[in-house]
């Protein structure tokens, strides 16, 4: 496995041992041998990812060549640079490359906007042609697979996310009354939640409903000012992982999915 030093934010399990070093090895929880590459952080937004990822991405291209002899080469977006890093990595090793797509690239970009102009003609061409030369592209959604084969992408699997269920309580259901409603969103803090809509939300329900936003991302300073501004009160948590996430469940009317439309 090659991937950069951890950087992103402390995980569940994130210690100064486990996030590693750059240009070291270290063997991960279940044997597996992780090569760390460089990263460059400048902040957490849109250009600064962009700067970061490319680094990451030439750097992992690098190590990728030199770790030896592999019988397979498995990439996973939306990092979109390790796209090109990976099908190096193959070519120079000559030998199959599978990319796994966890969000619907280059669709998304083009969508929500997240590139504009001249660039997004050169994004949506170099995803594109990472996926046709692949052999074999795997989607999480059936949609999205569809849409692949339509544009003429020749394997296509789709594996969706699934659960550990031994490890899944059956959570009981909230009490039928409340003196207020108990909303909840966990997930990421980006521009594709679009979460200024349910600070909003909460500000025209007034004191019928608590809000709680649980997580990290680029925006989640903006929403921070935005119920500022209009003096919602919003309770922000950084991010809660297994046991906790289900007692965050546990204790809520409603969870909130969010994700923009357009």
């Amino acid at each position: 496995m090659v991937c950069p030093v951890a950087h992103y934010g402390p995980g569940p399990d994130y210690s100064e041992t486990t996030r590693g070093r750059a240009w070291r090895r270290q063997t991960g929880f279940v044997g597996e041998q992780i090569h760390r590459v460089p990263f460059l952080f400048v902040g957490d937004h849109r250009t600064g990812k962009l700067l970061d990822q490319l680094v990451s991405a030439a750097a992992s291209a690098v190590r990728g060549c030199l770790t030896g002899r592999q019988d397979v080469v498995v990439v996973t977006a939306p990092s979109l640079p390790l796209l090109a890093s990976a099908l190096v990595v193959a070519r120079v090793k000559g030998v199959p490359l599978v990319v796994e797509m966890r969000d619907a690239w280059p669709n998304l970009a083009e969508d929500a906007s997240v590139v504009r102009g001249g660039s997004r003609s050169l994004v949506n061409r170099a995803v594109v042609s990472v996926q046709n030369r692949a052999d074999l592209v795997v989607t999480v959604t059936q949609g999205f697979a569809q849409t692949l084969r339509e544009r003429g992408v020749r394997n296509v699997v789709t594996v969706r996310n699934g659960i550990l269920l031994e490890r899944t309580p059956q959570l009981p259901p909230p009490p039928v009354e409340r003196d207020v409603l108990r909303v909840l969103y966990l997930g990421d803090h980006g521009e594709s939640q679009s979460l200024d809509r349910l600070v909003r939300a909460a500000h025209l329900a007034g004191d019928a409903v608590e809000l709680t936003l649980v997580g990290q991302g680029s925006q989640k300073p903006a929403l921070k000012e935005l119920a500022r501004e209009l003096g919602v009160n919003v309770r922000f948590l950084p991010p809660e992982y297994r046991e906790l996430v289900f007692a965050r469940y546990q204790a809520t009317d409603s969870i909130v999915i969010c994700l923009r439309d357009d």
